[in-house]
């Protein structure tokens, strides 16, 4: 009977069973492959990365050739790659500043947990020792907010750069927070064993699996995930490889695209009116934008998250689902980046203290809108809210 129904229709009903028995589903963890690893396996799926790949070249023999006739120049996009990439160093201490904390607030969790085994229960004691710790891991999240925004902001930092500085400062916070919000119950529910036969355990998880779970392609902490035997090479390599390429293609495409379309846009001597410049602007961008939409999600989502996942022979590689089938807004944001959305169903969906799912979901769209727009509005240094109003209004 499950294999008659959709993937949809089946959360439905697991959710409407669940939520009977007053819970919601947790996040089961399991070895399967991405969604396009399983696509390029089959002929027809081969045959369209085929396609795209020979549609991809095509693009790039036509402009470079007519560059090299019509301008007597060849520019392939490396110049806008050593300007996105200038000053690394300083974004990779700034880096390993915020990673230091995330283990940092480790050991203090590990402090916390087990000291407070010493106190009575119940006692005025216990109870400020747990919330003055409450309080001190509420401020360490909003300065690892606010401390690297700050300092990105002091001095320019290209926009590349910097949103790969902000997501992965977002990451940590996650991450963080998904692991003291598992970790928290089962410390406060904790009991030494009172026989001295048996042996001591520690009411806070040993740091080789806080420090997997830092670098591991997912956002809900568990213990142990499913993980493979060996570690395949050749894919890592190939995967990087991937990265690598279509870096320099997104660039290509910028280069070539985008700014001939906007570098004169408003300009005195442009014969357009500005009603004439916006409309040429937004539909001369539509297919270079599409493709640009295709190839970051294919770099972030496939090719980045399955070579670390190889690397550290994580085997749960659903990182993604069929977003392209989509045919409504919630549909696609479910689909499109399942590490977010499993995050946002783990540790705010499901403990938002309302009865009512529609607040719910209200407050999982504002922060994901918020967050998104953050990174954006510090990365070029400019509030324009099209990402806020594309998620939280109109998605």
């Amino acid at each position: 009977r499950i294999k008659n129904i959709s993937g949809l229709e089946l959360v439905e009903k697991l959710n409407q069973k669940s939520a009977i028995n007053g819970s919601l589903p947790e996040k089961e963890f399991k070895a399967r492959n991405s969604v396009l690893t399983d696509l390029f396996e089959q002929k027809h799926g081969k045959t369209i990365y085929n396609i795209f790949i020979t549609i991809l070249v095509m693009v790039f023999i036509n402009k470079v050739i007519y560059d090299y006739f019509v301008f007597g120049k060849l520019s392939v996009g490396l110049n806008l790659i050593q300007w996105s990439f200038q000053g690394p160093s300083s974004i990779f201490c700034l880096w390993l500043q915020m990673f230091a904390t995330t283990l940092i607030m480790f050991f203090c969790f590990h402090f916390w947990a087990n000291q407070r085994i010493k106190y009575i229960p119940n006692t005025l004691g216990k109870k400020c020792w747990d919330y003055g710790w409450l309080c001190a891991f509420i401020s360490y999240e909003i300065l690892l907010l606010s401390l690297p925004a700050m300092k990105l902001l002091e001095h320019f930092v290209p926009p590349v750069l910097s949103v790969a500085l902000l997501l992965d400062q977002i990451r940590m916070m996650m991450k963080t927070y998904a692991f003291v919000r598992t970790n928290t119950p089962k410390a406060l529910a904790y009991k030494p064993h009172q026989s001295g036969d048996e042996k001591e355990t520690s009411p806070c998880p040993e740091f080789s699996k806080y420090l997997y779970f830092l670098f591991a392609p997912v956002l809900v902490y568990r213990d142990n995930y499913p993980r493979y035997a060996e570690i395949r090479w050749k894919f890592v390599t190939w995967y990087f490889m991937e990265v690598i390429v279509l870096t320099f293609y997104l660039a290509f495409i910028y280069e070539k695209f985008f700014i001939p379309i906007h570098k004169n846009f408003g300009l005195p001597d442009d014969q357009k009116t500005m009603f004439e410049c916006l409309i040429v602007g937004i539909f001369a961008s539509i297919i270079p934008s599409t493709m640009m939409l295709i190839l970051l999600v294919y770099i972030l989502l496939h090719s980045w998250m399955n070579g670390f996942a190889e690397m550290l022979r994580y085997a749960d590689r659903m990182f993604y689902q069929d977003w392209w089938n989509s045919t409504s807004y919630a549909v696609f944001f479910r689909k499109w980046n399942v590490l977010v959305q499993d995050w946002l169903f783990t540790y705010i969906y499901k403990d938002v203290p309302f009865r009512k799912r529609w607040i719910s979901m209200l407050t999982v769209i504002l922060i994901s809108a918020l967050f998104h727009e953050y990174a954006f509005t510090l990365a070029l240094r400019y509030f324009f809210p099209v990402v806020f109003i594309e998620f939280a209004g109109i998605g």
